[in-house]
């Protein structure tokens, strides 16, 4: 979730929290608490320090821990109630508010979080919310405003925001089982057995979802739809980058469907295909699996060995999302083999792939 969703609802969550309408013992500094505990999972970033590897195996992870949530509300309340001189028990609650709201609104996305990160690998994502919601900022700030403007109210209309955004996530589950029968429709149609449909919320609008049916044989078959819509949106070659984006969504019954081929097509020769899959299973056998989950094969990459001068062969994928993306790149992973067995994870550098990047150390051991 963006850090700006998480850092409006957790002042929503910080003003619910209080105890009674406008006297406010702590005052403005229940906005800093606030702050720091909606914003303090994002500080999974100083890993990067560490490489990309110590940041891909903590992202979403150890500063999203539920069983460490109780450890930071503590050190973070002893910290800002030290800083304000009120007390760390003046503003735990506020700091805890943060710090739940943030947690809550990690489970909804699709991108997910590890809630129990510390103790099992567990991936949780709900998939109900994008990771920039509009409305969720929209309703988040009505709220905040109305605090501002009516002091005296501020709790009950916090608490009232609440409810609203409880209302509003609701709603997405109803949108989200549209969009997932939507897809069990299309599969019914295609006659396609055995499938797995995964519906992903999408920018600019709650309405606007991805539907993707994976066949067992790897074929994903993708396309985007609005569930309101009823015609096709027309830009000009003046419009926006955001109406552009927006008229990629088709109403339902006009859906272009993609078929990719996570393996490979027809002109990859069976024996490639084997490769390719070999290459993907050993990627879904470690931690980081779910980097591709949306994944379908790109084509192969020789890479020089560290030593030796030798070239390894590397299966080069490509995150299906990510297609037409400003940033594609970001999309594009490399499968090489490892010595021992198993498989390290890399990323291009570049618009056209030149060189590569380390991005996952040793991912899983061969036997």
């Amino acid at each position: 979730m963006h850090p700006l969703n998480a850092l409006m609802l957790g002042l929503v969550a910080a003003w619910a929290a209080k105890r009674r309408n406008g006297v406010d013992p702590i005052g403005r500094w229940r906005i800093l608490a606030a702050a720091v505990g909606s914003l303090f999972a994002y500080s999974e970033v100083v890993f990067a320090l560490l490489g990309p590897g110590a940041y891909a195996q903590a992202y979403h992870g150890l500063t999203w821990s539920a069983v460490l949530l109780p450890f930071f509300a503590f050190t973070l309340a002893g910290a800002v109630g030290a800083i304000c001189g009120r007390g760390w028990a003046a503003v735990f609650p506020a700091i805890v508010a943060g710090l739940v709201s943030t947690w809550f609104l990690g489970l909804l996305t699709e991108e997910g979080i590890f809630p129990l990160a510390l103790l099992v690998h567990w991936r949780v994502g709900l998939a109900l919310l994008n990771n920039f919601d509009l409305i969720l900022l929209g309703l988040c700030a009505v709220g905040i405003i109305l605090a501002l403007v009516f002091p005296i109210f501020d709790r009950d209309l916090a608490r009232l925001t609440l409810i609203c955004v409880v209302g509003y996530v609701l709603l997405t589950v109803f949108w989200a089982w549209r969009a997932h029968a939507f897809g069990e429709r299309y599969a019914e149609a295609m006659n396609l057995h055995d499938v797995v449909v995964h519906e992903l919320p999408q920018p600019l609008s709650p309405l606007n979802w991805r539907v993707i049916v994976e066949e067992p044989s790897g074929r994903l078959h993708d396309t985007l739809i609005n569930l309101s819509r009823t015609h096709e949106l027309k830009v000009g070659e003046g419009a926006s980058r955001a109406a552009r984006i927006d008229a990629l969504y088709k109403p339902m019954d006009r859906a272009v469907w993609r078929i990719y081929r996570r393996y490979g097509g027809p002109e990859v020769p069976a024996e490639r295909q084997r490769r390719v899959r070999a290459a993907w299973e050993a990627w879904q056998d470690s931690i980081y699996d779910w980097y591709g989950r949306y994944a379908v094969f790109d084509r192969f990459y020789s890479v020089p060995a560290a030593t030796g001068g030798l070239q390894l062969g590397c299966v080069g994928f490509t995150d299906l999302r990510t297609e037409g993306a400003r940033h594609p790149e970001r999309g594009r992973y490399l499968v090489c083999p490892a010595r021992g067995g198993g498989a390290r994870i890399f990323q291009p550098v570049g618009a056209e792939g030149e060189g590569v990047m380390e991005l996952i150390p040793m991912m899983t051991q061969g036997e």
